[in-house]
C-alpha cells in the first residue's frame, strides 16, 4: 500500500515501536460487519474515530502530520484489520 511520505514516517513508527498489532485491534473494535441479511456494505468503519485515538496516541512521535496522513494510516488498519 502506497503512502505520502508523512503516512509511510508514521506507519515506520508504528511498525518499529512494535505496536502494529495494538493498532489493528483497535481497528478491528471499530470495524463494524454488517449482518447476512443486512442491505448496504459488508463492514463499515469509524475512520474519524480511530484518526482521532492515533492522533491522540502517536503525533507526539510523529511531527507535522495532518488530518489526511492519520487518515492514510486508519485506512491500513482497517485493511489489514479486515484480512487478518
Amino acid at each position: 500500500m502506497p503512502f505520502s511520505s508523512k503516512a509511510q514516517e508514521i506507519h515506520d513508527h508504528i511498525v518499529s515501536s512494535g505496536k502494529s498489532d495494538y493498532w489493528i485491534g483497535a481497528a478491528k473494535y471499530l470495524l463494524n460487519r454488517g449482518g447476512q441479511h443486512q442491505p448496504g456494505k459488508a463492514y463499515t468503519r469509524d475512520v474519524p474515530a480511530l484518526r482521532e485515538q492515533l492522533i491522540a496516541e502517536v503525533s507526539g512521535a510523529v511531527t507535522g502530520a495532518n488530518d489526511n496522513h492519520w487518515e492514510e494510516i486508519a485506512h491500513w488498519l482497517f485493511y489489514e484489520a479486515k484480512h487478518s
